[in-house]
């Protein structure tokens, strides 16, 4: 078994843009204010991808009890129901 290094996948991802891109491509992460919905009864978008601490990351402020900063690897692990 080998071992996957967290932060050669940021390094390979430009701290996880392309992850987060791969997922919401429509998103302009550019813009402070674009919000968009990551749950399917989610009445008003809420989530919104930022730049903090050399990492992008995801929070959804209706639903911050799960999705509250994650970077792209703990995303796609809440997302996709899987184990690092």
């Amino acid at each position: 078994m080998r071992y996957i290094d967290q932060d050669k996948i940021y390094e390979a991802t430009d701290g996880g843009l392309s992850v987060f891109q791969h997922y919401f491509p429509d998103v302009d992460v550019n813009h402070p204010k674009a919000f968009f919905s990551i749950r399917d009864k989610d009445n008003t978008p809420s989530a919104r991808i930022t730049w903090y601490d050399h990492y992008w990351r995801i929070t959804d402020f209706g639903n911050q009890s799960e999705v509250n900063g994650l970077k792209a690897v703990d995303f796609v692990m809440w997302r996709e129901h899987l184990n690092f």
